[in-house]
């Protein structure tokens, strides 16, 4: 671009929204995705998805209910990939910033370009090839056979929590109110009592 053209006045602009989306967006993924209390959360509820478990059927116990909140903030960035490699969104993302700089960096060479490209892909599939990291249907068993131990805890942990809805469910009382005749009053036949209030506490 030769100066005083409208592109070469669109550089200091393209500099900063390249920081921003380029660069910014992996980062941003990276403070999300790669805490470790954060990755041990979405390792145990990949482990629950695995099972088809982790909605409605948990959420009394606080760690489930941990699960469960960090299912409904960031399980597009890691529900696809297995509970080792919850992770794998950033290398993806990071695979795509570099084919898009390639791409124009590159742009007067159309065979480095190429060659640029080819070598950003080939590194791309020896990665998947070795991590293999999404999870089919067809993975799930093996996912949970490997993790046996986690899952007898987040077995327990279910336990934990029909234990408590038992004791709720089982701990409702329930109380008659009834009214006390007067002295000219007759004794509340069976039809008055079954009309008595009841009220649950």
């Amino acid at each position: 671009w030769k100066s005083g053209e409208r592109q070469y006045s669109l550089v200091p602009w393209a500099s900063i929204f390249f920081v921003i989306y380029v660069l910014g967006y992996p980062c941003v993924l990276a403070c999300v995705l790669l805490p470790e209390g954060i990755r041990a959360l979405m390792f145990d509820d990949q482990l629950l998805r695995a099972q088809g478990k982790g909605w409605d059927d948990e959420g009394i116990t606080d760690y489930l209910m941990q699960l469960r909140e960090v299912r409904v903030r960031y399980a597009l960035l890691y529900y696809r990939f297995k509970p080792l490699y919850n992770y794998w969104f950033i290398p993806v993302v990071i695979r795509k910033c570099f084919l898009a700089c390639f791409s124009l960096i590159f742009r007067s060479s159309a065979s480095f370009q190429l060659a640029a490209l080819l070598l950003v892909m080939f590194v791309a599939y020896v990665a998947h090839c070795k991590a293999l990291p999404y999870m089919s249907p067809h993975d799930r068993e093996e996912v949970l056979s490997k993790n046996v131990a986690r899952c007898a805890l987040l077995y327990e942990e279910e336990q934990k929590c029909e234990k408590a809805r038992d004791l709720v469910l089982h701990g409702r009382h329930k109380k008659v109110l009834l009214f006390q005749a007067g002295p000219g009053d007759q004794l509340f036949s069976r039809r008055h009592l079954g009309e008595a209030v009841t009220q649950e506490f």
